[in-house]
């Protein structure tokens, strides 16, 4: 390793800790946070990601085998995160589908995280700071604390530990913390002589796992480099000297970090772009880049100071550009605090350190690669903002170490009610996602030309069976963004709720318009052609819906459905299977699958079936009926018998059951 040019923490100073202080704080901190963020614990799942996450996804549910290929191999919904997937399954096996149990694990993921960035800002503020005694190292412990609570319970943080989906911020963000405190320990003292794999393998097998959590993090190894610069100090700010022979095992031990880094980038970047999330160059050009990477810099900035009106999605104003002034005052903005950093690069290198991690931790969501049609989300702040908690540490550290009593009360006082207005605007956001409505309303609240949260209101408002309230919402999308295609789709399966066929099928050719590769109006028109009585159009339109996305398991069931009415029981089978294949959980795909195949006489496969539509549904009284006729046919009366009774049991006025119980009892006494 190249010599040190820069004392580190010796190990006479470390012994020195006030150990009551060193955990009490950081277990104070946990507790904290924890309480902070216990409304998270009555909310449900949302309709924005987690429907199609957790409660129509069965593929996430267990930890065996088949579940454990999904997760490792899947870009559901476009990011590449099999731990993520894995802490979720062990949720399942613990909690089934009770919210209560997804939350409480966002809440104490995020809780130790709270936990051990607070252990992490004791070692930086300490190695950043020449403290000659005890008092002045205490000082450090209570600054740690203060910038560990300034990160945990700030509102800019509910998105990610409220939304359940966001399960991968926060565990990313676990082992990206790891990683750093790991990595920098050992080289934190000057003669520490750890062995090689507690220096290199232990932090670079965090690293793995922060990746396989989220690849947000893809970012570490250039904040690996600039704590090597400070507060390690084992390379020199000056650029000219990084090429000296003596620093070569630096970059040499950074080599494994960055090859991971760009494998996961690459993953990433083709897992967007495979669920089409990624928009293109055609309608993002370099301007349109240069634009949202400044304003989103100084968003998260200015959201950090003033964290209020906090909405799970922002879009760009009108007018949005380079030119226009929220992105000249955002770039303004940054080039002044570039040029105080540059300025106080000696005296302060701290403010210089935290902008560029800033920079550089913020990149992959900034818009360089533009993902989705938000401008900024406040989950991208989860890591990017762990050094301005660091800075605000640093200040009260250096408030605490004035002479002035004065100073010191009152910056006590401050921090304290900034604490405590942090702490109850978190409360508050938490429950905000307490439901879809909930949310959705309160973002309309926010900001009334949202056209997603008005599409997203009326399909949970249609849901309900509010169907007028949904539709209103839905023109309300249309007029903000005549050209959204989902709002069209949507108020066409609320009108044909309504009767008004021909005004569905006109949104739905709307839709189609808009968005010729939208299969879901292929389906929506399928199903209502059925539904009045047109199979053969309906087909034609489940097909079409088939050729833009083949592994449509509700398309394939439908068309099983109605090629079934037809007598064409091998194609039907097919297209069950295809459901079944693709959905596992389609419980009602075992049920029609049994009906098609023992009408060709295929009763033992048919048996399963319906065996496997009670495994997943026990509450199907057709399934025990179906059953009972299997079975009674197969001269099995007393299997049959309790089958019937069961469907009886579960639907006391099922006159077929009754008919059937009552025939198989005399057939019974007969014998």
């Amino acid at each position: 390793m190249p010599k040190r040019k820069f004392p580190l923490i010796p190990k006479s100073s470390v012994h020195s800790e006030n150990q009551l202080l060193r955990w009490g704080i950081p277990s104070f901190i946990f507790a904290v946070t924890f309480i902070v963020f216990l409304p998270a614990l009555k909310n449900g799942f949302v309709d924005w990601d987690d429907v199609s996450n957790f409660v129509d996804n069965w593929k996430y549910r267990g930890l065996g085998l088949e579940q454990l290929k999904w997760m490792f191999t899947t870009f559901h919904m476009g990011p590449y995160q099999p731990l993520s997937w894995v802490t979720c399954g062990l949720d399942y096996l613990v909690w089934g589908m009770i919210p209560f149990g997804y939350h409480l694990t966002n809440v104490v993921l995020h809780s130790l995280n709270a936990f051990i960035f607070c252990l992490l800002s004791i070692k930086l503020l300490a190695a950043g700071s020449r403290f000659e005694n005890r008092r002045d190292m205490n000082y450090v412990y209570f600054s740690a604390g203060l910038a560990a609570l300034f990160f945990s319970i700030h509102p800019l943080r509910v998105e990610s530990v409220a939304w359940v989906t966001e399960r991968r911020d926060v565990l990313s963000g676990f082992f990206y913390l790891l990683t750093i405190f790991s990595y920098l320990l050992p080289r934190f003292v000057a003669d520490d002589n750890s062995p090689f794999w507690r220096r290199h393998i232990l932090p670079l097998s965090l690293f793995l796992l922060a990746l396989l959590s989220k690849g947000i993090v893809i970012s570490l190894p250039l904040v690996l480099v600039i704590l090597d610069i400070y507060p390690l100090r084992r390379v020199p700010i000056s650029l000219r000297g990084w090429s000296n022979p003596e620093f070569r095992p630096i970059w040499l031990e950074k080599v494994p970090y960055f090859a991971l880094a760009l494998v996961f980038g690459v993953v990433g970047y083709f897992g967007q772009q495979e669920v089409g999330a990624i928009v293109s160059s055609d309608n993002f050009d370099v301007g349109s880049r240069v634009s949202h990477v400044l304003f989103s810099s100084g968003f998260y900035i200015w959201k950090t100071i003033v964290p209020i009106n906090l909405v799970p999605i922002y879009q760009a104003p009108a007018g949005f550009g380079l030119t226009s002034w929220q992105v000249l005052f955002s770039a303004a903005f940054m080039m002044f605090i570039t040029a105080v950093g540059f300025a106080l690069r000696r005296a302060w290198p701290l403010v210089l350190a935290v902008w560029i991690s800033y920079l550089i931790t913020a990149a992959p969501v900034s818009g360089i690669v533009k993902i989705g049609a938000q401008i900024a989300a406040d989950r991208y702040t989860y890591l990017s903002c762990l050094g301005l908690a660091i800075l605000a540490g640093a200040g009260f550290l250096m408030g605490m170490r004035s002479t002035e009593r004065l100073i010191r009360n009152s910056l006590i006082s401050a921090a304290l009610i900034v604490l405590f207005c942090l702490g109850v605007l978190s409360w508050r956001q938490t429950q905000i996602w307490h439901d879809s409505e909930t949310l959705w309303r309160y973002t309309l609240g926010v900001n009334n030309d949202l056209h997603l949260a008005h599409n997203n209101l009326g399909m949970n408002l249609n849901a309900q069976g509010k169907t007028i309230q949904a539709i209103a919402h839905y023109r309300d999308a249309l007029r903000i963004n005549p050209t959204y295609a989902e709002a069209y789709n949507n108020m066409g399966i609320a009108l044909f709720t309504q009767g008004k066929s021909e005004e569905a099928f006109k949104c739905f050719t709307d839709a189609l318009r808009i968005a010729p590769r939208y299969a879901e109006p292929y389906y929506n028109m399928g199903v209502a052609l059925y539904a009045l009585g047109r199979p053969s159009e309906a087909v034609r339109y489940l097909e079409d819906a088939l050729r833009i996305k083949p592994n449509y398991s509700n398309a394939h069931h439908k068309l099983g459905l109605i090629l079934a009415s037809q007598g064409k029981f091998d194609q039907a089978i097919w297209h069950y299977r295809e459901a079944l294949r693709i959905n596992p959980g389609l419980y009602i795909g075992h049920y029609n699958l049994g009906v098609s195949l023992a009408a060709q006489g295929k009763l033992d496969e048919s048996q399963k079936s319906y065996l496997e539509e009670l495994r997943i549904n026990p509450g199907c009284a057709e399934a025990h009926l179906n059953l009972c006729v299997l079975l009674f046919n197969q001269g099995k009366s007393e299997a049959a018998v309790e089958h019937c009774q069961e469907a009886i049991r579960l639907k006391p006025d099922y006159k077929e059951a009754l008919n059937n119980l009552a025939v198989i009892l005399k057939s019974s006494r007969r014998q």
